[in-house]
């Protein structure tokens, strides 16, 4: 016959607690325990929606004499074996380091968010689906005891990655999650447990665990935009806190500007596109980037053009195109009529009609 023992709140999340929830048949959108999902707004999920443990009774059948009192007792923050009972084992889960039942022969059998599984060679009550739903960037640290095969899945670039447990089929799923094809850390697809979208498609999302908030669990995020005809992406991070799940710290990416950033993200700072970074449009100033410190401007010599004439010899000066002293086209020829052309700046020379008055300078 299996016995209610009334346990403290910690251990019913000991026992059951999945980031994304854990048995019950309610849709789970709240992973903290507190039926607040990750916008902040209340889901009015119970504990049992969240944990599939009820919180009053806490059932873990048989032995009812198990202590509960703290330290030591079920349910009891521990840092290792020595801080909990002979009955229990120190067992890390979603709400941090708990004192949680041995179980198998002769032991009481675990509740049904849990499982019976191996810490350091003793069989123990563990959180049935692992760390689900905690930020990742690498499957490695999605592992724990019940869900060895546990993996970091995407949920899209802007989401980041999360842990998720494989599955056949939406059974084997925490409550509010479905079995889906997903792409792990590795590169990886295979069906996963992620959270279902809800009911006008929205697709589901993580949030922070205790466990994620106190280790300051992150996950790497990206955010693409188009720049000058390309597709240009930014990476940053997603952090657990008591804040609970930051947004991406991905920059938009933009074109560059001269301020020694990468605003397109591509590795290089103030590089050159289709246009100069820092052409003031004058003629007669010289114009570098010099990083953080902004465009630079220096006057030159160089010719210029004041009058739209070709014929003028222009030239900068203390930054101002000067107007120069007109072309001289005359040949000394007295029979030959000179010009400058003012498209080109070229002397054209045409020799003087047969018969036409000249001079040779002797009256």
């Amino acid at each position: 016959m299996r016995n209610q023992l009334a346990l403290p709140l910690a251990f019913t999340l000991v026992l059951g607690l999945s980031a994304c929830g854990g048995g019950g048949d309610e849709p789970v959108v709240s992973n903290n325990g507190t039926g607040v999902d990750a916008t902040g707004a209340d889901s009015n999920l119970t504990l049992k929606d969240v944990t599939g443990i009820d919180a009053v009774t806490g059932d873990i059948g048989g032995d009812s004499s198990l202590p509960t009192a703290c330290p030591g007792g079920v349910g009891c923050d521990c840092a290792g074996p020595k801080d909990c009972g002979a009955f229990a084992a120190c067992v890390q889960s979603p709400e941090g380091k708990k004192c949680a039942p041995k179980c198998g022969t002769g032991a009481p059998e675990c509740g049904a968010g849990a499982v019976c599984g191996k810490v350091d060679g003793t069989d123990v009550c563990l959180p049935k689906h692992g760390r689900s739903c905690e930020p990742c960037d690498d499957s490695a640290g999605c592992a724990f005891p019940s869900t060895p095969n546990a993996a970091c899945v995407s949920y899209g670039a802007a989401a980041g990655s999360f842990c998720a447990v494989p599955c056949a089929s939406d059974a084997a799923c925490p409550a509010g999650s479905t079995c889906q094809d997903a792409t792990t850390a590795e590169g990886k697809t295979d069906k996963f447990c992620r959270v279902k979208a809800d009911a006008k498609g929205v697709p589901g999302t993580c949030g922070c665990d205790p466990w994620a908030t106190a280790e300051g669990l992150s996950t790497t995020c990206s955010v693409s935009a188009e720049v000058a005809g390309a597709t240009a992406t930014c990476s940053g991070t997603r952090v657990c806190s008591d804040k609970g799940l930051s947004d991406c710290s991905a920059a938009t990416p933009a074109a560059e500007t001269c301020d020694g950033v990468d605003q397109d993200c591509d590795g290089a700072t103030d590089e050159t596109g289709a246009a100069p970074l820092c052409d003031d449009g004058n003629p007669c100033t010289a114009d570098t980037c010099a990083g953080k410190q902004g465009c630079q401007t220096a006057p030159t010599t160089a010719p210029c053009d004041a009058d739209g004439d070709a014929c003028t010899n222009d030239a900068c000066a203390n930054g101002v195109c000067t107007k120069g002293v007109a072309k001289d086209c005359d040949d000394g020829n007295g029979c030959t009529s000179s010009a400058c052309d003012a498209k080109t700046g070229d002397c054209k020379t045409t020799f003087l009609p047969e018969g036409a008055t000249c001079t040779d300078s002797d009256a």
